[in-house]
């Protein structure tokens, strides 16, 4: 005897708030960086004029055609405008972006410690690709550096 399933319901995810046309929603945010692709790359000058520092780039991109079908199509320029210009505005999306490329400096320098970096967020729209650009630069940390011991990381204070 076959058991029938129970109908279930999908709500669309809205682009943009209702109370605020102007913000990207917060389901929407979720949906865009659940379905990015990241392109990062970096590099740690130890020594010269720009000694002690990490200089990386960061792509974010996210194909907006190719994003699930419970949010609604974003089909006209008019739309893709509106999306532009909310998420260039929106601080959560660029706060989102600026601790992805942190995280790939942490990554990438994980013997150093890191000091306050500074960031470059800029949003832009290539046909139905949403892409973020950020640099970042981040000093080394004057508190002290990481060594390895074995298989033991610890810290050595100058």
């Amino acid at each position: 005897m076959k058991t029938l399933q129970k109908i279930t319901k999908v709500r669309a995810c809205p682009v943009f708030c209702s109370e605020r046309p102007a913000i990207v929603s917060r389901a929407f945010e979720e949906l865009l960086f659940s379905h990015i692709e990241l392109l990062s790359e970096g590099v740690w000058k130890p020594e010269g004029e720009e000694a002690g520092r990490f200089f990386g780039s960061s792509m974010i991109s996210c194909d907006l055609d190719a994003l699930p079908p419970t949010r609604p199509r974003l089909d006209s320029d008019e739309l893709r405008q509106r999306l532009l210009h909310a998420a260039e505005a929106s601080v959560r999306i660029r706060l989102r972006a600026s601790r992805i490329a942190l995280s790939q400096a942490r990554y990438r320098v994980p013997l150093r410690p890191l000091g306050t970096a500074w960031v470059e967020t800029r949003v832009h729209l290539e046909g139905s690709v949403l892409r973020i650009d950020v640099d970042v630069v981040v000093p080394s940390s004057s508190l002290g550096a990481w060594e390895e011991h074995g298989d033991k990381r610890t810290r050595r204070y100058r």
